[in-house]
């Protein structure tokens, strides 16, 4: 869990530390982790404000009764950024929590971004029975995360989308998932799945452009009948699919995503 550090610092409970001392040992690696990753460009914080409340979030969905301080993890990000000269890297906050009581850690993220011929042609994905226990809420699951590894590997796919016992789609392992269709674009109910930060400011550009967006229950056999997908993510911004299982898809020539790709990916790229 602690092995995708990079750079040379990382903070503890607000203290700066070299990143030869981050070891696993240092924590209770039994304390239930609620984990945010937050993009830094052009040496800023991406969507700030919006991933700390949904750290806060996350704590009450989980009935965590510890108290943060929105500040004060802000100033901590500031600290990590300078110490660490970040310029364009994501950085991970995870809380350790046991008993009530709550340990902060926060450190730059090992970080790859895709290629820019991956915005001009898609990546592939493929199907896995996998769904999360409350996806509103940010967890680190070791389990499910050695699970979509193995499967990622052996599929040979950018992505993996999550299919529950109904085959219902929901979101992809580590992104959240739109489809589009007829000019109007599909995504899977709120309370379904994690709440990207990315997310929510895609549907806020859609809405500018007048482009309907609908949540709505999906099938994974409704795959064949749509006209384009895209994955969204901290990393990734809205990354259109080419192939989902055997399923080819053309959401490159998607008007729809043409617009967003032009709206959303060009900023924050």
């Amino acid at each position: 869990m602690l092995k995708d550090y990079a750079l040379n610092y990382f903070i503890l409970n607000g203290k700066i530390l070299e990143v030869s001392t981050l070891v696993s040992d240092k924590f209770d690696l039994k304390s239930k982790k609620i984990y945010e990753v937050i993009r830094i460009a052009n040496s800023n914080p991406i969507f700030l404000v919006e991933h700390l409340q949904r750290l806060k979030k996350s704590l009450e969905l989980e009935n965590e009764k510890v108290n943060i301080s929105i500040e004060l993890l802000q100033e901590y990000i500031e600290k990590l950024i300078k110490v660490n000269n970040i310029i364009n890297n994501n950085i991970k906050i995870i809380l350790f929590i046991s008993n009530g009581k709550v340990e902060t850690l926060m450190y730059p993220l090992k970080s790859k971004y895709p290629e820019s011929d991956l915005y001009q042609n898609g990546v592939k994905v493929s199907f896995i029975d996998e769904k999360r226990h409350n996806p509103n809420a940010k967890v680190l699951k070791s389990e499910y995360k050695k699970n979509v590894n193995s499967k990622l590997k052996l599929s040979g796919s950018y992505e993996l989308l999550l299919v529950d016992e109904f085959g219902m789609l929901s979101e992809g392992s580590r992104s959240n998932l739109f489809f589009i269709k007829d000019d109007k674009v599909i995504t899977a109910k709120s309370e379904k799945v994690l709440m990207g930060i990315t997310r929510m400011k895609i549907i806020e550009t859609l809405n500018k452009l007048n482009i309907e967006v609908i949540e709505k229950d999906i099938h994974k056999n409704e795959v064949v009948s749509f006209d384009g997908a895209f994955l969204s993510g901290t990393s990734i911004n809205a990354l259109p699919i080419c192939k989902i299982e055997k399923n080819e898809i053309k959401t490159c020539d998607s008007n729809v995503y043409k617009q967003l790709n032009e709206k959303f990916n060009k900023k924050w790229r």
